[in-house]
């Protein structure tokens, strides 16, 4: 399942309340920055999605020190490269440095619309493991092949295939080498395999 762009609308955004939706898109946001190195290694992704949030929400006395906050958060990045930020009159964009993807929100009309952008050339991976974290946190994306929607029982069907692969992964380390750790791996992947597995 090929991905080129991704998208979720947020309602009832109130100027007064800003905050009122934020508990909804921070995990959309940490979850579309979850694959990407330089908005993960040493990047509190959670933090950075609230001054996401803030500044496409904010009015203009807040937007300076919002804009400086997610500055300094990615660039706190322990990755080689860093992602680039361009920030509009109500939006954010950050565009990572190898893929060039593009993680968007912006404010419109009555919400907040939150969109990715993997190129002409698409995703599968990067868009599973965002869809995967998304759906566990219970958000569900539309996504795109080109200018086609996929339909959704093809995104359950293909992150059910990619849980499987999970759990086939840790069956097959050997006894001798299978840590605590890789126990709980195990059983967070069989979890998520049944979660999907509901959904198809």
């Amino acid at each position: 399942m090929n991905v080129t762009k991704m998208s979720i609308r947020f309602g009832r955004f109130d100027r007064a309340n800003p905050f009122a939706v934020a508990s909804e898109v921070v995990p959309v946001l940490a979850a579309a920055m979850s694959p990407f190195g330089s908005l993960r290694e040493g990047v509190g992704t959670t933090e950075l999605a609230w001054w996401i949030v803030t500044y496409a929400t904010a009015h203009d006395g807040v937007q300076l020190e919002a804009a400086m906050k997610i500055l300094a958060a990615v660039c706190s990045t322990s990755c080689d490269k860093r992602t680039a930020v361009q920030f509009g009159a109500c939006e954010v964009i950050l565009i990572t440095p190898t893929s060039g993807t593009r993680i968007r929100l912006t404010r419109i009309t009555g919400g907040l619309l939150a969109e990715l952008d993997f190129g002409p050339q698409g995703s599968e991976d990067r868009a599973l493991t965002i869809l995967r974290d998304a759906e566990l946190a219970g958000v569900k994306f539309s996504c795109y092949a080109g200018e086609a929607e996929v339909p959704r029982e093809e995104v359950t069907r293909a992150l059910y295939r990619k849980v499987l692969g999970d759990v086939d992964y840790f069956h097959r380390i050997p006894s001798e080498d299978f840590s605590a750790a890789m126990a709980e791996g195990l059983e967070t992947a069989e979890a998520e395999a049944e979660f999907f597995r509901t959904l198809r």
